[in-house]
């Protein structure tokens, strides 16, 4: 969408906010300046945009790479760190905001996210001891080695999760 007018000067923001209200009282979303070049994000109304999501498949194999190499003996947590990085890549999500918010919500919705990252992280780990513990001593109780229950648990998993053909497919199913 482009504004076209007789002026050599136009002033952007307020150009954008006028097509951002036709474009709603149409009945249309709008988020203003979502590409870096600015411009509108225009969707029919009831229709959400989509945000990628892994899927059900995509978070086990996450999870069994890392319960793999979380159980090779000797490794040290800062190693343990750099190889989980490594083989699952993590996500990452932009979100640009251009809005009037005060300086002082613009810092608690930083502070916010911020917190939820690291107390989400310090979950994963707890949640990695705790089943690394479970698998140790299902170990030691049946006398397997942890790798043969890590493919067990694996081929458990690809056989109960539909396969995503490589898409980032919701978590709805």
């Amino acid at each position: 969408m482009r504004c076209v007018t007789d002026d050599d000067v136009l002033d952007r923001p307020f150009e954008e906010q006028r097509y951002r209200h036709v474009l709603a009282a149409a009945g249309f979303g709008v988020v203003i300046g979502v590409e870096d070049g600015g411009g509108l994000w225009v969707w029919p109304v009831g229709v959400r945009p989509v945000v990628p999501r892994p899927s059900p498949r995509e978070l086990a194999e996450g999870w069994l790479r890392t319960l793999t190499i979380t159980g090779e003996p000797g490794i040290t947590p800062a190693r343990a760190m750099e190889l989980i990085a490594q083989v699952n890549q993590p996500r990452t999500l932009g979100v640009r905001m251009r809005t009037p918010l005060p300086l002082d919500d613009v810092q608690i919705l930083e502070d916010t996210l911020a917190w939820h990252a690291e107390v989400r992280t310090r979950e994963v780990g707890l949640h990695l001891l705790l089943e690394g513990l479970l698998i140790g001593w299902l170990a030691d109780a049946t006398g397997q080695e942890r790798a043969a229950i890590v493919q067990r648990l694996a081929l458990a998993v690809e056989n109960m999760l539909p396969s995503d053909a490589g898409s980032s497919a919701g978590l709805n199913g």
